[in-house]
């Protein structure tokens, strides 16, 4: 019986230190990272007039002047640009769309860095012109993969010209 009883209190000192207790951390300590925008914040705005012409590969062109602002302080591509032409009563009569590969073209990079404002000249061209109204949707994913769109609510000011100039 005392075998018995030194056996299981020798089996207890031995386990007894490896329960709970102070001594090191259960885990690494987590790492807090500094604080940052989470996503960008775009907005878009026509910055001129626009113009409605000739254009050199259909029956209309409409060139706009926007300028694309981030305010976040986080880079963004623009994806692509879609111009909607409408015939009221918000009747789509014809659509056209500026890609990633037409911004590069034109731009030398569809990316645009954080707390900047970029002023471009888009141009649609298309083969309707008896339209009253348009809609110009911008299609944004920004360096943490956050896609976004941002619309003109209207294109106004416009100006009717043979040729575009802008």
């Amino acid at each position: 019986m005392r075998r018995t009883l030194f056996v299981v209190l020798s089996a207890l000192v031995l386990i007894l230190p490896a329960c709970g207790g102070g001594g090191s951390p259960a885990g690494p300590t987590p790492v807090t990272m500094p604080p940052g925008p989470q996503a960008a914040i775009i907005s878009i705005r026509q910055s001129g007039t626009a113009q409605v012409c000739v254009s050199p590969v259909k029956q209309i062109r409409v060139a706009i002047p926007v300028t694309f602002s981030e305010s976040a302080g986080l880079g963004f591509f623009v994806n692509f640009a879609s111009m909607t032409l409408y015939k009221n009563p918000r009747v789509s009569v014809e659509s056209q769309d500026i890609g990633a590969n037409d911004i590069t073209g034109a731009l030398g990079s569809n990316h645009f860095a954080g707390r900047s404002s970029t002023a471009v000249n888009v141009h649609f061209d298309f083969n309707h012109s008896d339209f009253d109204s348009a809609l110009v949707t911008f299609n944004f994913t920004d360096d943490h993969g956050n896609t976004s769109e941002a619309s003109l609510p209207g294109v106004s000011p416009v100006v009717a010209l043979i040729f575009c100039t802008i």
